[in-house]
This record gives C-alpha cells, sequence and structure tokens, in this order.
C-alpha cells in the first residue's frame, strides 16, 4: 500500500507544471514532529523560485486539506486513461450510478470529485507519507 502511495505522490509531483506563483502558508522544515513529520507551522506567502517550494506548497495544501490551492495542481477534469484516480476513490455500485447520470464523461475526474473524494484520494497513509519527505534546497 505504500507502494501505490508513493507512486500516487510522483505522479502528482510530475503533474505540478501547473502550480500558482505564490502561495499561502509555509512549511517550517525545522520544525519536525515524531518520525520526521514535517507539519505546516506558519501561514506567510511562499514565492514559489523552484521545484522544491512548490512541492511544499503542494504539501501544505494536501496537509491542511486546501481543495481550492490544490485545483490549482490539476487540469480538470483530468484524463486518466487507466482510471487509477477514481479507483483510489473506492467508489461503490450507486456512487457510480450516481456519475453516470451527472457527467457525460464519467470516467473523467471532475472538479466536483476532488472536492467530494479529497479524502478517499488524500487518506491518512498518503498524508503522512507526503509529510516524511524532506526536501532541502
Amino acid at each position: 500500500m505504500k507502494t501505490v502511495h508513493l507512486i500516487l505522490a510522483l505522479i502528482l509531483l510530475s503533474a505540478c507544471s501547473n502550480a500558482p506563483k505564490k502561495a499561502g502558508n509555509k512549511l517550517d522544515s525545522k520544525t519536525a514532529v515524531k518520525d520526521t513529520v514535517m507539519v505546516p507551522q506558519s501561514k506567510n506567502n511562499l514565492e514559489v523560485r523552484n521545484w522544491s517550494d512548490d512541492f511544499k506548497n503542494f504539501r501544505e495544501a494536501v496537509y491542511l486539506k486546501d481543495i481550492k490551492k490544490l485545483k490549482t495542481y490539476f487540469d480538470l477534469p483530468v484524463t486518466d486513461d487507466g482510471g487509477s484516480i477514481l479507483n483510489l476513490c473506492n467508489l461503490n455500485e450507486a456512487e457510480i450510478k450516481v456519475r453516470k447520470n451527472k457527467f457525460k464523461n464519467p470516467d473523467l475526474f471532475y472538479e466536483q470529485d476532488l472536492e467530494l473524494y479529497y479524502s478517499r484520494v488524500f487518506n491518512a497513509d498518503f498524508i503522512k507519507t507526503l509529510l516524511k519527505i524532506k526536501n532541502h534546497l
């Protein structure tokens, strides 16, 4: 399961080219919690100068459940041929039926899906793994 989370983190990082130039909140990389988990400490704007700053902003957005900020990291709707993002949502039959009635193409991952299934895509294990990644530039 940890491998899946690591792969998802790498996929999401590769899709970060659509990141904002400025973001609210900064991660304090010197403040560590048990097991070296890095936790956001302040709410200052962090200018994106390199991929490390962009990753910090993404990690903070996931940790703080800042869906508005997270939307900037995706080209929504996401056209995922393998359906792996929707597979992370573990939709039941009733939810699949509602999707088929609601969307013209229910295989795409829409903005509403990010809002609705945030906790399924970014579950506690994923967030814990993401926070453990150290980046010092």
